[in-house]
């Protein structure tokens, strides 16, 4: 991740996060601002897009570099999934999103599919034979028989693909009251 911070008078620095170098922090160190005055930061690129917004509303430096920490030891089907649970839970605190980090195992993502008729023909493919699936699918509403599919597993479609829970739990939003997410309660 890249960010910027933006000292009270325009003047601003490019960091790589996570720091590699005491260098670095100490860069940061010099920018704070006088008292009064707030520390900007503007993320140049993510790895999670969906915790730019986080990130720049965050003043909580060592809670971002943790979690830009954690970014860049993911591989990138560990990535997706994480982008995918970032978005069906509509994470709002990077506390939430480190707490959600460690909670990956919860889930499964099924990169293949993106809409109800995926899940639709994904289900017959692994009922029945290649040339019955395609028989059968063309005399089925594919979209309304994926959507009861998606309900019946608690599933959620992401730009990532299909998500859901491996216990077969709903995903909660982190605006709901804690239902058993592994830890998270608000």
């Amino acid at each position: 991740s890249w960010g910027t911070v933006c000292t009270p008078d325009f003047y601003s620095v490019c960091v790589e996060m996570p720091l590699h170098q005491r260098a670095s922090m100490e860069i940061l160190q010099a920018l704070n601002p006088p008292p009064g005055r707030e520390r900007r930061w503007k993320c140049l690129d993510c790895r999670a897009p969906e915790l730019v917004g986080l990130i720049e509303d965050s003043f909580d430096f060592p809670a971002v570099e943790a979690l830009a920490s954690e970014l860049e030891k993911m591989d990138h089907s560990e990535l997706m999934l994480y982008r995918g649970v970032l978005s069906a839970t509509s994470c709002t605190e990077i506390s939430q999103a480190l707490e959600l980090r460690n909670q990956l195992e919860q889930y499964i993502l099924d990169p293949e599919i993106f809409s109800p008729e995926d899940q639709a023909r994904s289900e017959l493919a692994a009922m029945l034979p290649e040339a019955d699936a395609q028989a059968v699918a063309c005399h089925l509403n594919l979209y309304a028989y994926g959507s009861e599919l998606m309900k019946e597993n608690n599933s959620i479609q992401t730009d990532y693909g299909l998500l859901e829970r491996r216990d077969g739990q709903p995903i909660q939003t982190m605006a709901e009251p804690h239902l058993g997410m592994g830890g998270i309660q608000l």
